[in-house]
């Protein structure tokens, strides 16, 4: 069979389909915008297979050749020459098509990798066999025959999916998956979508499979979801972090301060005091929601490590703590660290522009102790308003190297460089991770 992987990107998906299908003894073609020196990272991790490489364009004779063309989530859906594929599908549509065992799927805007990551480590902690991968940076066709294979009753696919992914799943029939968990909805993407309204039902359209979702997991107290609610068909476990949020009868968990609650049907089932960050509470409703027992989850939690580019410790030096938090792309999950942060803060933030608020931004920066901008088009728009507010600021700086070593002079002993950008990374880097990276780097250098 011919295939054409219809966008190679940086991100791993488009590697890992094109080794899937040339492994299995097909015809590869793949074709990206990019040139060579731009994709190098990923060529070089096909260079043993035998595919055919069309970069700088695509080309209406590539889809017109393929019998399957597999999409990257980064092209977008409506690009005039995929109407011409025979058959369009993507490596999460065709690991959906493929595949029996239990989906557990994770979307949201921000908390989504920590959710799929701690859930995974609950999971396996109680002894399941887990598979995780999606917009978490792991193509599920890295692990479909071991999924194919396998026939355990303890075992289950745990894949975070970005907005772009659910909207290429679903624009063909797919199967349920058995869980659908909720992080948070905030305003992102708005360069891409028209409203949030369509970027909320992109999210909600995991709910249109050929078959009922079992179970869905929720944030009672997201005023974005809020109103999207009543139309979600599924058993629904909630979870929030007020008590006055829903009304009897309701499922859950609650946690405040330092108590979690149980409730079944609006009752009181349990209550135990324990401590844990509440970034952590979709993955504990989930994994209670599964089955686990709540010892067992908080457990598991104790010994959780985290994942990189979250609120990432990368090193104390000096008596500065460097904190990366790269995957902070949008104004809101910038507010959400400082808050958690109790030592003077020297933030490195700024970026490209996704058309979201910079105000936002700039009304969380009151409290910091100084700002050090990275150079972008979001910058631009946020630099403005610092101006008008008189909030002081260094930069804009054109590599991260700088920011560091400017924020470096501000800072005194006991206080945190934080790298927590508010916006996206292209035009410095090739995407969050690269900025993470470098600033890892960078840091761990000194």
């Amino acid at each position: 069979m011919n295939i054409l992987i219809f966008g190679l990107g940086s991100h791993g998906g488009g590697v890992s389909a094109a080794r899937y299908f040339a492994a299995a003894g097909h015809t590869i073609r793949v074709t990206d915008l990019q040139q060579a020196d731009a994709l190098q990272e990923s060529l070089n991790m096909l260079s043993d297979h035998a595919i055919e490489f069309i970069l700088g364009t695509h080309r209406m004779e590539d889809v017109l050749w393929a019998d399957l063309v597999i999409k990257n989530p980064a092209v977008p859906s409506d690009a005039p020459l995929l109407c011409a594929a025979k058959e369009l599908s993507s490596d999460i549509g065709y690991f959906f098509r493929h595949t029996r065992m239990p989906l557990i799927t994770i979307t949201g805007t921000k908390g989504k990798s920590t959710t799929t990551a701690l859930l995974s480590h609950i999971l396996s902690d109680a002894n399941m066999e887990v598979f995780t991968g999606g917009n978490i940076g792991i193509s599920p066709l890295e692990f479909i025959e071991q999924v194919q294979q396998n026939r355990s009753d303890r075992a289950a696919v745990v894949l975070e999916l970005s907005s772009w992914q659910i909207h290429d799943l679903s624009r063909r029939a797919f199967r349920a998956p058995q869980m659908v968990i909720f992080t948070s909805i905030l305003p992102d993407h708005q360069d891409r979508y028209q409203s949030m309204d369509a970027y909320i039902r992109d999210k909600l359209s995991l709910f249109s499979a050929e078959t009922p979702v079992a179970c869905a997991v929720l944030p009672a107290d997201d005023r974005y979801l809020q109103p999207y609610l009543p139309d979600i068909d599924a058993r629904s476990i909630f979870f929030f972090t007020r008590e006055d949020t829903l009304a009897p009868p309701f499922s859950g968990i609650s946690y405040a301060a330092g108590v979690l609650t149980i409730y079944d049907h609006g009752q009181i089932t349990l209550q135990r005091t324990c401590t844990f960050d509440t970034a952590y509470l979709p993955a504990v409703s989930a994994a209670w929601a599964y089955g686990i027992p709540l010892p067992s989850i908080l457990g598991a939690v104790e010994t959780y490590q985290g994942i990189a580019h979250r609120r990432e410790v990368v090193r104390v030096h000096d008596h500065i703590t460097y904190i990366n938090d790269s995957a902070a792309t949008i104004p809101e999950a910038v507010r959400f660290t400082l808050s958690g942060i109790c030592t003077p803060v020297h933030l490195i933030c700024g970026g490209c522009d996704k058309q979201l608020d910079p105000e936002v931004l700039a009304a969380g920066l009151q409290g910091v102790s100084s700002i050090h901008l990275l150079a972008g088009s979001f910058t631009d728009r946020l630099n403005t308003i610092l101006d008008r507010e008189r909030i002081p600021c260094f930069g804009p700086f054109s590599s991260m190297d700088a920011a560091i070593s400017s924020a470096r002079k501000s800072a005194g002993s006991d206080s945190t460089i934080l790298l927590s950008p508010g916006a996206a990374s292209f035009g410095l880097f090739r995407n969050e991770f690269d900025r993470g990276d470098r600033f890892k780097a960078y840091v761990r250098s000194l």
